[in-house]
């Protein structure tokens, strides 16, 4: 039982050796114990003491824990509340703890830590220093325990000025153990404590001719360096102030440098050891002891070492002949950086010695600069990418390291570098050598090496690298398949982005480099995955030349025909803003390019000054609302509502806004010649995206919105005929562009459009000419199409008379629609064995007729008495299609079509939903096969085709029954699933059921025909229930869960038309959730008797709910139904 507050502390030490390896409850009662050893010093350390003298048998790990607690208190304690004897007897007990394990290093580790916590301070180090001591008396050949060598180096390591005083005696019982050492283990142990010696004496004499008062205000000492007369005094309980002075830097090595030097050859001959980590530690250790033996002996090394230390003392001293030996050491050097950029993941040691390999260029470097600068580019002319890679990493290090050194050879590396950098814009180098070169362009650029003459050589490489592909690799044999993965071509863009940006940032001469050269890039087709790079670092020069207070410079150089002009740059980066909140890349690319508009557009036009900046600000705070999750642009509070959206509805939403900026733009400069001179470098620009389909529809966009505002008719003819020429019609993506910019134009020129369609129409006749008439068409400059190239012209064409319907003015639209358009689409209507991409393009077309004039669009009631007629061409091209393979999207798009056509007015009639349904649901249902390839339309819900199609027939079943909302519309829709309800494919099965359930849901939330307080009987109650119910033992749980909430919704119908309100639920009523976790299980066929079961219960549940709502009389026909 607990009676004290040290049998509290026992208690717990207790309960952590009973936890064992619960690292996470130790964790917990160890922080305890810190927190009462912090408040309770005096009894927690006479606690441990005892629980350690009390318990000799606990293991090695427990022991190590009951230290490390003792530690982790004296880590918060001060000096002055530690009593001296307390302290002793902790240095007492952690110094016996130390040397008495054996089993495990976690013990001994842990008195050292207390060791060398107590070491730290003035005030003890002399008493644990006296303990250590004692364990490694003086004469002896063996070595002490290796954790008191450990313990000895952490000293020196954390007080070199407690610590030094003590060397000397620490030394002459080292030199005796030294040659007799012959473990590995020991070996690295005493390597390491002479380098950590070794240092504690150079940051002692780094205080050189310092005086300390006061230090600590524990001690005092009195010293003579010179004669190592060192006299400490300890007070008890009292604190007295005291000097120390440091003797001259010289003076106190001088006084090492015997003893160093006989333990310099035992050490040295541990770099033949066979543990690797023995070798780098005497290596490390080599260096230390150089900067300590005399210069004589150094000199007698030269042959034998080639190491940092040994450069720094012999750089130091301009006459040690070190010239004749410098090329073979550098020699001896380079193979340690060479080997490490061979290598894949180099590992620990390799990076060990290639930083040490570094650091003796760098000390070199101080006395050879020029030679070892003609050293590294004469390696970087090595055909193996090794060799460059080396001497590239060298040079770069020695321009950030060694910069007073090689500064003066700007020129000579400029020039040296110039056949690297001149065969990396070729393309005649591998990516990782590419990407080594791109670092020490930045290292180049930082240091000012750039502003010399050839520094322009450093520009092309980096821009030419902005394109780069991984074809352009030259394979080399040692390079393996792991690292050609990692050195992609994708990093050495991104990298090469970087630099240019970092020149552009900091560079003094980055203007003259950089401005105007980025525009003769900007607008290149190759240079479309460089574009966001380069519109930054443009951005970046410009924003840098307006911050000193200087105008932008669109003079000097801009006459040149390779810079492209400002409306060029206006159209580029117009459509740089395409699908922005798609993705982090393309949302990124669309900030800059406003960025950029912002900043130029007094160059545009000097209309645009005031308010273009203004708008793109606000742009760029949409788009940071548009952004998907994820991306950098996403910041704002907006941003998480905006992700709910539908990808292609912020698409829309974007564009619209980015065509509004265009239309802002054209609108504010009244001047005709720019808005042509603006609509003729969209149109050169088309060549630009060959491979980049959206983008190129999206400037298509932009071309007919900036034709709408001109009034020049010869021009805008020229300019849709270069839209329809330049128009690969064979992309669904560029059909749209091409068809939604002819609409666009329309806004204003519906009549001009309107001939000009019919004369593009004509291409078709032209090509089919011949004979006498040959001739014209061969002089004509349309472009000649192929049979299946005039197919899909022929799809635009249709595509582009719906989206001349949909936009142009809403006073003009009925009479152009019957006059012209339904004219012209009818002969192409009529034929439904048209090619599949002309069907989906008349379909999409009788969409667009169907919204133009459907009651949101047309202010004044309008009826399309063509209704009937474009129902049964949609009809006629679904029966054209395989029933049960989906090869392409007509069943998608008639469901569109059907779904615009039956909400116009008036209501559509019950042949006409009987024979369109008819048709939908027999070619949508036994849909089981999929064409490999198909992506879906208009449908980001949607992950497949298939599903969309279903989604799209669901959506268009729903709308006939919101526009005929009565009973006599659902029996027509149940009567078309009664078929499949019963199916053996389990896939028709489940779209009748849930098209069922759609079907009852829409029905109740917009019926018509019943009222609250009008009884009447639900019609189809008795047929649903006879169908719906054994499909509540269905395989599929699909079909299980759906027919059950099927059957839930058909006595909701049934309660209401009771003349009960729609919100009121019977009490009675199952609840569809409870019943499927309960009878009908998640996943899986359902068991025989579990299926019999839940039959049952909803039989009873169905009788129940008969006889409460129906009179006795009727219960009859439910049961022998």
């Amino acid at each position: 039982m607990v009676q004290t507050f040290e049998d509290l502390v026992m208690a717990m030490f207790d309960c952590a050796v009973t936890l064992g390896n619960v690292e996470v409850s130790r964790e917990d009662v160890a922080e305890s114990l810190s927190k009462i050893g912090i408040e309770q010093s005096t009894v927690f350390f006479s606690a441990a003491y005892t629980y350690l003298m009390q318990h000799s048998k606990l293991t090695g790990q427990n022991r190590a824990f009951v230290l490390s607690s003792v530690n982790r208190v004296l880590e918060n304690q001060t000096p002055q509340d530690l009593d001296e004897q307390q302290a002793l007897l902790i240095i007492n007990l952690a110094t016996q703890e130390m040397t008495l394990s054996k089993e495990s290093d976690d013990w001994p580790q842990a008195a050292c830590n207390v060791l060398v916590t107590l070491a730290k301070r003035s005030r003890f180090v002399g008493h644990v220093m006296e303990a250590l001591l004692q364990k490694f008396p003086p004469g002896q050949t063996s070595s002490p325990h290796r954790f008191i060598v450990l313990t000895l180096s952490n000293v020196a390591e954390h007080n070199a000025i407690g610590f030094v005083p003590f060397l000397t005696d620490v030394l002459s019982r080292v030199i005796s153990v030294l040659p007799h050492v012959k473990t590995d283990i020991h070996r690295y142990a005493w390597a390491h404590a002479l380098r950590t010696f070794c240092e504690s004496v150079r940051e002692y004499v780094s205080a050189s001719n310092v005086t300390k008062t006061g230090y600590d205000n524990n001690y005092s000492v009195a010293d003579t360096i010179g004669d190592e007369q060192v006299k400490f005094n300890w007070y008890n309980g009292e604190k007295k102030c005291g000097t120390q002075t440091c003797g001259e830097p010289k003076s106190v090595q001088k006084n090492y440098t015997d003893q160093m030097e006989l333990a310099y050859d035992p050490v040295f001959s541990w770099l033949s050891a066979k543990d690797v980590k023995v070798r780098a530690e005497a290596a490390n250790c080599i260096g230390e002891l150089c900067l300590m033996i005399s210069p004589k002996r150094l000199t007698d090394e030269i042959r034998r070492l080639g190491l940092c230390r040994f450069l720094e003392s012999a750089c130091a001293d301009e006459s040690c002949p070190l010239d004749a030996y410098l090329e073979d050491i550098l020699n001896a050097l380079f193979p340690l950086v060479y080997s490490v950029a061979e290598q894949t993941v180099a590992s620990n040691i390799s990076m060990r010695n290639q930083s040490e390999a570094f650091r003796c260029f760098h000390v070199a470097a101080t006395r050879f600069a020029d030679k070892i600068v003609y050293y590294l580019l004469h390696k970087m002319q090595n055909v193996q990418d090794g060799s460059k890679l080396g001497a590239i990493n060298v040079l770069r290090h020695l321009l950030n390291s060694a910069g007073p050194y090689v500064d003066d050879k700007r020129s000579l590396v400029i020039l040296g570098l110039k056949p690297m950098l001149l065969a990396g814009s070729e393309g005649l180098l591998s990516i990782r050598v590419k990407k080594a070169m791109c670092q020490l362009c930045v290292a180049l650029a930082d240091h000012e090496y750039i502003d010399v003459e050839g520094g322009n050589n450093v520009i092309i490489f980096l821009v030419k690298n902005l394109i780069v592909q991984d074809g352009e690799m030259v394979k080399k044999a040692f390079l393996s398949s792991e690292m050609e993965a990692a050195d992609s071509a994708t990093h050495l863009r991104a990298q090469c982005g970087q630099a240019l940006q970092t020149i552009a940032k900091t560079s003094s001469t980055a203007n003259s480099l950089l401005w105007p050269y980025l525009f003769e890039f900007i607008c290149l087709q190759e240079y479309n995955i460089a574009v966001t790079d380069i519109v930054k670092c443009i951005r970046i020069l410009a924003e840098r030349t307006i911050e000193t207070g200087e105008k932008l410079d669109f003079k000097t150089g801009f006459d040149s025909p390779h810079v492209a002009g400002n409306l060029q740059v206006f159209a580029r980066l117009i459509t740089c803003t395409n699908n922005a909140p798609l993705s982090s890349v393309l949302s990124k690319r669309a900030t800059e390019a406003l960025g950029l508009l912002s900043i130029l557009a007094p160059w545009f036009h000097n209309s645009l000054r005031d308010i273009l900046p203004k708008r793109c600000d606000e742009l760029i705070i949409v788009l940071q609302s548009l952004s998907p999750p994820g991306t950098v642009n996403n910041t704002m509070e907006g941003g998480s509502s905006a992700v709910c959206e539908l990808r292609l509805t912020r698409i829309a939403r974007w564009h619209a806004h980015i065509l509004d900026l265009l239309d802002l733009c054209a609108k504010n400069v009244n001047d005709g010649e720019w808005r042509c001179a603006l609509a003729a470098a969209m149109g050169k620009q088309f060549n630009l995206y060959g491979d980049a389909p959206e983008e190129k529809a999206f400037l298509m966009r932009c071309l007919g919105g900036v034709l709408a505002l001109s009034t020049n008719t010869s021009f805008i003819v020229d300019h849709l005929v270069l839209l329809f020429r330049s128009t690969l019609h064979a992309q669904q993506a560029e059909r749209a562009g091409c068809a939604q910019a002819t609409g666009y134009c329309a806004t204003t020129h519906t009549d001009l459009v309107l001939t000009e369609l019919e004369n593009i129409a004509k291409w078709e006749n032209l090509k089919k000419s011949s004979g006498l008439l040959g001739f014209i068409k061969d002089s004509l400059p349309y472009k000649q199409y192929s049979d299946q190239e005039m197919v899909n012209l022929r799809a635009t064409i249709m595509l582009s008379y719906g989206h001349v319907v949909y936009y142009c003015p809403t006073d003009v639209v009925t009479q152009r629609l019957e006059q012209t358009v339904l004219v012209f689409l009818r002969r192409y209507l009529e034929n439904s064995k048209q090619e599949v991409v002309v069907r989906e393009a008349l379909l999409e077309t009788i969409y667009l007729i169907a919204v133009s004039v459907g009651p949101t669009h047309l202010v004044t009631e309008y009826h399309l008495e063509c209704r009937t007629e474009l129902l049964n061409y949609i009809k006629d091209y679904i029966e054209l299609e395989s029933p049960e393979t989906l090869s392409n999207s007509v069943r998608l798009l008639a469901g569109k079509a059907v779904a615009a056509l039956v909400a116009l007015e008036p209501t559509i009639s019950d042949d006409d939903i009987w024979q369109i349904c008819y048709v939908l649901t027999n070619y949508t249902f036994p849909l089981c096969r999929e064409r490999s390839g198909l992506k879906t339309i208009n449908d980001d819900e949607s992950s497949t085709m298939m599903e969309a199609t279903i989604n799209q027939y669901h959506a268009a079943v729903e709308q006939i029954l919101k526009k005929k909302a009565v009973v006599g519309t659902v029996t027509h829709l149940l009567k078309l699933c009664q078929p499949y309800y019963a199916s053996a494919a389990g896939h028709e099965r489940l779209r009748a059921v849930d098209t069922t359930l759609r079907v009852l849901t829409v029905y109740f939330n917009h019926a018509t025909d019943f009222a609250l307080g009008r009884a009447s009987e639900f019609g189809p109650m008795s047929s649903l229930l006879a169908r719906l119910v054994p499909r509540i033992a269905d395989s599929l749980y699909g079909v299980r869960h759906a027919a059950l909430r099927a059957v839930y919704w058909t006595f909701r119908l049934a309660h209401v038309y009771k003349g009960l309100a729609r919100d009121t639920v019977d009490s009675t009523m199952f609840d569809p959730t409870v019943f499927i976790s309960e009878h009908l299980g998640d996943e899986g066929k359902l068991e025989g008797m579990l299926s019999r079961k839940a039959i049952k219960v909803m039989a009873d549940v169905s009788m129940d709910f008969v006889k409460l709502f129906f009179h006795l009389a009727s219960v009859s026909n439910y049961r022998d139904y």
